[in-house]
C-alpha cells in the first residue's frame, strides 16, 4: 500500500478520535462550570428577594423575608438534585473519554509498525479538521442575527 493511500485509510479513524476527545473533553469542561455556576444562585436569589422584601420603600417586611427563606430553602434543595445529576453526567463523560484512549490501545498493540498512521496521515488529519472548523464556524456566524 503506497503512504499516501495508507495515510487516507487512517486520516478519517483519527479525525474521528479527536473529534472524540474534543467533543466530550468540552462537555466535561461545560458540565463542571456549569456545577460550579449554579452554586451561586440559591445565594443570589437570596439577596434579590431580601433586596425587595420591603412593605413599602424603605421598611422590612416579616413575612416578604419568611417567603426568601422559604424560597432559598427550596432553592438549596433543587440545587442538591441538579448537582447530583452534573455530577452523574461528568462521571460519564469520563468514562466516555477514558473509552476513547482506550480505543487506542488496540490500535498500538495490532496494527503493524508500518501499517500505523504517519506524518502523511496526520498532515491529512490536520487539514480535514481545519476544514471542518472553519465549516463549522461559517454556519455559526451566518447563522448570527445581524444588526441593521
Amino acid at each position: 500500500m503506497a503512504p499516501w493511500s495508507r495515510a487516507a485509510v487512517w486520516a478519517l479513524p483519527l479525525l474521528a478520535w479527536l473529534g472524540w476527545f474534543a467533543y466530550w473533553g468540552h462537555d466535561l469542561r461545560a458540565e463542571q462550570n456549569a456545577m460550579r455556576d449554579e452554586a451561586f444562585e440559591p445565594g443570589q436569589n437570596l439577596s434579590g428577594c431580601l433586596d425587595f422584601a420591603l412593605d413599602n420603600f424603605s421598611t422590612p417586611s416579616a413575612s416578604e423575608r419568611a417567603k426568601c427563606q422559604e424560597r432559598f430553602v427550596n432553592d438549596e434543595a433543587a440545587l442538591v438534585q441538579k448537582s447530583s445529576a452534573r455530577s452523574r453526567h461528568i462521571r460519564l463523560d469520563r468514562w466516555l473519554l477514558g473509552l476513547g484512549a482506550a480505543a487506542l490501545l488496540p490500535y498500538f498493540i495490532l496494527v503493524p509498525r508500518r501499517r500505523r498512521a504517519g506524518v502523511r496521515a496526520w498532515l491529512i488529519v490536520a487539514a480535514l479538521g481545519t476544514l471542518l472548523v472553519v465549516a463549522a464556524l461559517a454556519a455559526v456566524i451566518t447563522g448570527m442575527p445581524h444588526s441593521d
